[in-house]
Formats: structure tokens, sequence, C-alpha cells
């Protein structure tokens, strides 16, 4: 769960209102695994909330590692990849 736009909130607010709204969720959500990302478009907090979230998905992360790692290596672009 992402809760979005927390550039909104004003700096000094931001960890109680995250802890506030994560600890909503995780009572509606009861006994599901619950993980919340406070995000905004404006910094890497979005890119870094979907990255973990798709790699929770990826049932086989080290293979798809390796391929990235050789995919790298190949195109010499080792800015593709945060892994190297």
């Amino acid at each position: 769960m992402q809760l979005h736009k927390m550039d909104l909130v004003p700096e000094d607010h931001r960890d109680k209102v995250f802890e506030k709204q994560s600890q909503q969720i995780r009572t509606i959500a009861g006994a599901l695994e619950t993980m919340c990302f406070a995000t905004s478009i404006w910094d890497e907090t979005l890119y870094r909330a979907w990255s973990r979230i798709v790699y929770s998905l990826i049932p086989n992360v080290a293979a798809l590692e390796r391929q990235l790692a050789m995919l790298c290596d190949l195109c010499s672009a080792d800015e593709v990849s945060a892994s190297k």
C-alpha cells in the first residue's frame, strides 16, 4: 500500500501521519501481510516503493539478478542496475 503525496504533509508531521495511516491500514487488513510506503512524485520514494513491490512478487529474484548483471556487462550499461 502506498501512502502517496506525502510531500503535501508538512515535513515535521510526515512520520506521525505515516504511522497513523499505516496503523489504520494494518487494522483493516487484519492477518494479511501489509507493507506501507510513504511516496511522492517529487523524489525517489515512488520508484523505491514500486521496486520493492515488484521485487517481492518475483519468485526467483536471484536468477533475474544474475541475468540482469549479464545484460549490463554485455551492454556496458551498469547504470541500469542498482545491484551492480
